[in-house]
């Protein structure tokens, strides 16, 4: 699985992937990829037919789902 960290612009997602980072652009997982978002999206997120979303932070653009599938998650309990 593939992890990205820090700032962020416009990501297509063609594999596993986890975006820990802020994503200034917009997100497009293509089909037979997944992404699991912990960090926030100021732009669009387009999740394409046979893609998966696990969302664990927030969108504050458009949710998009072109026949893929969109999971709404819990976030973890904080650690410290």
């Amino acid at each position: 699985m593939r992890i990205l960290r820090g700032l962020l612009h416009d990501i297509a997602v063609t594999d596993q992937s986890t975006i820990e980072g802020q994503v200034l652009g917009n997100i497009v997982v293509t089909k037979g990829a997944e992404l699991h978002l912990r960090g926030p999206c100021a732009g669009n997120l387009v999740v394409r037919s046979g893609g998966k979303a696990f969302l664990y932070a927030i969108v504050t653009g458009r949710i998009i789902n072109e026949g893929g599938e969109i999971l709404r998650m819990q976030p973890g309990p904080a650690s410290g």
